[in-house]
């Protein structure tokens, strides 16, 4: 039986649900049967393959093939047939939705409810060779009216948000006999033709016409390599404009399916994600998108090579990636490099890992060479309590000999240490991170060097029993303290917040920043304003409101006011979902931004749209746009992008893409095509 873990934990789901499983040699097949009183009222606007799937009644499941409590694979489908799928790392403290494995679903809503049928080839997982296997499983079922949760093996909602990833929690599926694992190998050629116009080829229309392939051998059930040659990313979606009013770089999340594939292994120490994409750590050494992007300009990739598999207790990946040499405009020339990656992970104990990590860049054109090692630990004593660490070193830093190695006395060290708790009602932290001055991961990610900073916080979550409406409240209490190595304190930041979450799912929250930071150089925040070195306090005031995500239509905004370094600032956030209409999705959004100060002020404006028009559940047609105005940018002032894009799945893995990219800047005194490309890509998948 089904019981609730919300939003009354350990009672009965308020809808019945039925699960049925069989399996072959070759497949994992699985029915399901979600009875509802009030059919009607069943939330199913989804079609898209990989689209989150939470604003939806839906179906989840978890495999922990290996039996192991920590790693598994991640199912979800809607009453629609959409359908999602992720791999999962340290009982989801790892999450990589990117993974996209070969299965198949059908669903339908009935009068009774809705149903679906599952089919899961062997071959799509890794387990171990054995002549019968016992593998960890959980379901939940969603009903999004209600945002109500039902657990098949109930997760205490102390033990955290996404519950079903405590795979330590599952039930057993045993029994297991015969079964064949995976194919020996899978191919993924792929043929593109197209037109390319943009100032690299002086405006003037360049064809395009490639071939390349992408090729997994599995020796076993175990170890999986993967190869690509002449590899394309043609069908990836543009990143987001933002407004950046920092001092320093935005982290953009990676979008390439060839780099997702497996980033929960390659993931270095904490990476602060939760439920999507990997986000940056504190000590973060791998930053795929320093492969084959520089500056926003796309390098060609050669080839590459990653292996992944696992041994008893122990996960271990190997990356190596090869660009050729680009020109990236104005002179500059990016010379032809390769980048390797070691990574090994160990778990011990119940719930706890060891890892290592090795990276090499290296320029074939040259003698450049970047490299860095690190050791990185998890420990969890019970399911409440953790520990993370993390230490690496790189070599060389900038301007000094390529051929010097790490050594403990070179100021090229970085450390990371967390201690908290989390549970439903409290949760808190402390910690402690330490860059030296010549730490310099050329394939990571790193804000800035320099910087000790000492950071806590504590949460408090009841749940009351007083107002029918509300589910939780939220009481944060948040602060960070940064020096330099000369002791010189760089920011001092203390937050405290207050937010509600109601039956509904819909929210509100209200946020007060008071921060200190010292510039110890002139800043050109904007063309003709500089903030000048100084030290500078304020506050800021932020609001927050999201609708109920069962609606048709699920409004958000947040607000913050307050000072900006000597002046002010107003920045206005309002985004909504929009599915009112059938078959079709609205996601628009802006962020409008005024900053006054004694030196000049400026206003910077960006919004977007996306819309994603489906036909079935293997054909859609979507549509980004976006358009930035930030007229005292130091580049381009205005600016537009067009990223379009039609995906026929022909059968499961076997995908034609139709993609059309337009960059417009409208530079005075006219508009002027930036980048113009129109491609169709074939890829056609033959397991084997």
């Amino acid at each position: 039986a089904f019981v609730q873990r919300e939003p009354e934990e350990g009672k009965p789901g308020t809808e019945a649900t039925y699960v049925a499983l069989l399996y072959t040699r070759r497949h994992l097949l699985i029915g399901v049967r979600c009875d509802d009183r009030h059919p009607e009222l069943i939330v199913a606007r989804e079609k898209r393959r990989d689209a989150i799937l939470d604003q939806d009644d839906n179906f989840q499941i978890v495999l922990d093939t290996y039996h192991d409590g920590r790693t598994g694979y991640y199912f979800v489908i809607n009453p629609l047939g959409a359908r999602r799928d992720a791999m999962l790392g340290d009982e989801g403290r790892n999450f990589n939705p990117q993974w996209d494995g070969i299965w198949d679903c059908r669903a339908r809503i009935t009068r009774r409810g809705w149903q679906a049928e599952i089919s899961i080839p062997w071959a799509t997982l890794r387990f171990p060779t054995r002549d019968t296997l016992t593998m960890g499983i959980n379901f939940l079922r969603q009903v999004r009216r209600r945002d109500e949760q039902q657990y098949w093996q109930l997760v205490p909602r102390g033990q955290g948000f996404f519950g079903l990833a405590r795979l330590s929690q599952a039930g057993l599926l045993t029994g297991l006999t015969g079964i064949r694992g995976g194919s020996w190998a899978e191919f993924r050629p792929y043929v593109l033709a197209g037109a390319q116009r943009d100032p690299q080829t002086a405006f003037n229309t360049l064809r395009q016409s490639h071939v390349g392939l992408d090729v997994k051998l599995t020796p076993s059930s175990n170890v999986a390599v993967d190869l690509t040659w002449n590899t394309d990313f043609a069908q990836v979606e543009a990143d987001q404009e933002r407004v950046n009013l920092t001092r320093f770089s935005l982290y953009y999340p990676e979008k390439r399916e060839f780099f997702l594939e497996g980033a929960e292994l390659f993931s270095f120490g904490p990476t602060g994600q939760r439920h999507g994409p990997l986000q940056a750590g504190p000590v973060q050494l791998f930053y795929s998108r320093r492969i084959g992007l520089v500056n926003g300009h796309a390098v060609p990739i050669l080839g590459g090579l990653r292996l992944t598999g696992k041994s008893g207790r122990t996960r271990f990946g190997v990356l190596n990636i090869t660009t050729d040499r680009a020109s990236l405009g104005s002179g500059v020339v990016e010379p032809r490099t390769n980048f390797s990656a070691v990574r090994i992970k160990r778990d011990v104990f119940s719930r706890s890992t060891v890892g290592a990590m090795l990276l090499n860049k290296q320029s074939l054109d040259g003698h450049s060479v970047n490299r860095a090692f690190g050791v990185d630990a998890t420990f969890a004593p019970t399911p409440h309590a953790y520990l993370d660490l993390a230490f690496a070193g790189t070599t060389p830093a900038p301007g000094e000999d390529s051929e010097r190695r790490p050594a403990l006395h070179n100021n090229n060290l970085g450390w990371y240490a967390k201690a908290g708790y989390r549970s439903d009602l409290w949760a808190f932290a402390l910690a402690r991170r330490d860059i030296e001055s010549r730490f310099n991961p050329e394939m990571g990610y790193l804000r800035r060097p320099d910087v000790r900073s000492t950071s806590g916080f504590v949460r408090y979550m009841p749940r009351p029993r007083r107002f029918a409406s509300v589910r939780k409240f939220y009481y944060t209490l948040r602060g960070e303290v940064i020096h330099n190595h000369r002791g010189t304190t760089l920011n001092r930041d203390l937050t405290a917040g207050f937010s509600v979450r109601f039956q509904n799912s819909s929210r509100a929250g209200v946020r007060v920043d008071r921060f200190y930071e010292f510039l110890d150089y002139n800043w050109p925040v904007r063309q003709g304003i500089v903030v000048p070195v100084g030290v500078y306090r304020g506050t800021t005031l932020s609001v927050m409101a999201r609708g109920d995500e069962s609606r048709t239509v699920i409004p958000q905004v947040r607000i913050e006011a307050g000072d900006y370094y000597a002046g002010r600032r107003l920045s206005v956030d309002p985004q909504a979902v929009v599915t009112a209409f059938r078959n079709l999705r609205l996601d628009l959004s802006a962020s409008y931004n005024r900053v006054s100060l004694p030196q000049g002020s400026f206003t910077a404006l960006t919004s977007s749209v996306r819309f994603v028009l489906y036909f079935s559940t293997r054909l859609y047609f979507k549509a980004y746009l976006q358009w930035r105005d930030d007229p005292r940018a130091a580049g381009e002032k205005r600016f537009g992008l067009a990223n379009l894009l039609l995906r026929w799945t022909v059968r499961d893995g076997s995908d034609l893409y139709v993609v059309y990219n337009e960059g417009l800047s409208a530079e005075a005194p006219r508009y002027q095509v930036e980048n113009r490309v129109l491609l169709v890509k074939f890829i056609w998948f033959l397991r084997v």
